[in-house]
């Protein structure tokens, strides 16, 4: 009894590695196909670093568990539609009727159940007790995320992109710390893209609570002789769907829309 428990749990981290394997090819899929040693290498080192997370945090079943809801929202989403997860996506999804998630799990069945498989291994997948391979994966994976930020130290937060990037985030009212950390992360996301997750999930959670701090009003207009010309222009939304909905391709299919706004 005792060999046969020890089996199992050697096939279950043999089943967890190739699992962070696997998440590793599926977020590098664009480098692999544009240049295969350049990817497949960045595949096995963000693998690394996926495993290190959920090995030194094997413990923690709290934070573990964030870490496998992450990862398993990043590879549904760059499975399924090769690319991160957006605020974009994410509203849509909140929007999506009954008949759009239909319609959406029957075209993705493969990936859901994959993506199901993957988070069962990620979740419950034991650990061998050892320090030399947790220091060891630790060491690999947390320099191939951090050593080239460093490296380009401290022009990355001098140069013009990172200005624009403040810039356009000064909008939503945070301080300039905030958006550093922020920037960060942007930086960090292609090698580890569960940060993109959380930026998108940020970006959506301030949206929603903006958007239950506004109120919005709508008075009549009326014409005098001393005002400028007005033109109102109104956006009616057809079936319920939005104006703009017709260029989400989320669910697999396009929306009409009243046709002259293309006009």
């Amino acid at each position: 009894m005792k060999r046969r428990m020890t089996v199992n749990q050697y096939t279950g981290h043999i089943a967890l590695i190739l699992s962070c394997m696997f998440v590793g090819i599926v977020s590098n899929q664009a480098t692999i196909h544009a240049e295969l040693i350049r990817g497949m290498t960045h595949s096995l080192l963000q693998a690394t670093l996926l495993y290190a997370l959920l090995r030194l945090c094997a413990s923690i079943y709290l934070i573990r568990y964030s870490i496998v809801l992450l990862i398993v929202i990043t590879f549904f989403v760059q499975l399924s539609y090769h690319s991160t997860l957006t605020t974009n996506i994410i509203v849509n999804i909140i929007n999506a009727s009954n008949h759009d998630i239909i319609n959406f799990s029957q075209h993705h069945v493969i990936e859901i159940l994959i993506t199901s498989g993957i988070t069962l291994i990620l979740a419950l997948a034991p650990f061998p007790k050892s320090t030399l391979i947790t220091y060891s994966v630790s060491a690999v994976g947390f320099s191939y995320l951090f050593v080239p930020l460093l490296l380009q130290l401290p022009h990355v937060y001098q140069n013009n992109a990172y200005q624009n990037y403040l810039n356009k985030g000064g909008s939503r009212s945070y301080s300039n710390s905030f958006y550093t950390i922020e920037y960060t992360l942007y930086k960090l996301s292609p090698r580890l893209p569960l940060f993109s997750t959380l930026i998108a999930i940020s970006d959506t959670i301030n949206l929603y609570y903006i958007q239950t701090k506004t109120t919005l009003s709508l008075a009549p207009t009326y014409p005098n002789n001393t005002s400028l010309p007005l033109c109102t222009i109104d956006m009616i939304p057809y079936n319920s769907q939005s104006i703009t909905a017709k260029t989400v391709d989320l669910f697999t299919f396009k929306y009409t829309t009243l046709s002259i706004i293309n006009r």
